[in-house]
């Protein structure tokens, strides 16, 4: 999941390179746009390639932006996924699923990226005033543009299913119905009936009156690794004020 951290602000600078400013600079210009009711947070540009991008934003503490600095990739540290022990099920399905959408993992990658693409109802920049954006580590908001083919959108509270290894139905009645289905069954075949409705995890569909599910707020993005030229701009968290003992 995220590392939700933050940074303390040591006076580092943290330098992109013009090519990035550049592509820093447009992308303010569209998030602008976006907050006036323009552009979304995907961008599809109309030249012969095609492509179609997404803006996204991941919290990592600032060893992970001086790796992509050093390295020019970040690929997910096992080491440092936290929940990996508790639902390691999870995470080993969300893979399967990957590898069925955007295709087989890159060599040396055991894990995803994770990211926001939309917050609080919201596409865009993170505000990393809120106190959920903080962290006791420091922390930075990395900001980046990736191809639509290469990354999983997923409800993030949809997500919480597969992590309890529940049922994910967007309507009462068929969830009430698969209870009914599930108590005649055994463990085993419970099970699998749970995860056949874990891909709803993906349907991310308006449904303003879905009072079972809610309207999705919350998208979380996946994907296998994160590129130095994929980067926008890296802003520094806050970090919590540890209290004295």
């Amino acid at each position: 999941m995220f590392i939700s951290c933050g940074s303390k602000r040591h006076g580092v600078i943290l330098t992109l390179g013009i090519s990035a400013a550049f592509r820093g600079a447009a992308f303010l210009l569209r998030h602008r746009l976006t907050m006036l009711g323009g552009e979304s947070s995907s961008q599809c540009f109309d030249d012969d390639s095609k492509e179609c991008i997404v803006f996204l934003s991941t919290i990592q503490p600032l060893v992970v932006w001086k790796e992509i600095e050093t390295k020019g990739v970040y690929r997910a540290d096992e080491a440092q996924i936290e929940m990996l022990p508790d639902f390691e099920h999870a995470y080993r399905w969300l893979v399967e699923q990957m590898e069925i959408k955007i295709g087989p993992r890159p060599e040396g990658v055991t894990w995803p990226v994770w990211a926001w693409y939309m917050h609080r109802n919201r596409k865009g920049r993170l505000d990393l005033r809120r106190e959920e954006n903080w962290c006791d580590e420091p922390s930075v908001c990395i900001e980046c543009e990736i191809p639509d083919d290469q990354v999983v959108l997923s409800d993030f509270i949809a997500w919480h299913c597969v992590l309890n290894r529940s049922s994910c139905l967007l309507e009462q009645e068929l969830d009430e119905a698969l209870d009914l289905v599930i108590e005649r069954s055994s463990d085993e075949v419970a099970q699998r009936l749970k995860e056949a409705t874990w891909p709803n995890i993906f349907d991310l569909s308006e449904r303003p009156d879905n009072r079972w599910m809610g309207e999705v707020e919350d998208i979380q993005a996946t994907f296998w690794e994160l590129r130095r030229e994929q980067v926008l701009s890296v802003r520094p968290c806050r970090v919590y004020k540890r209290p004295r003992i």
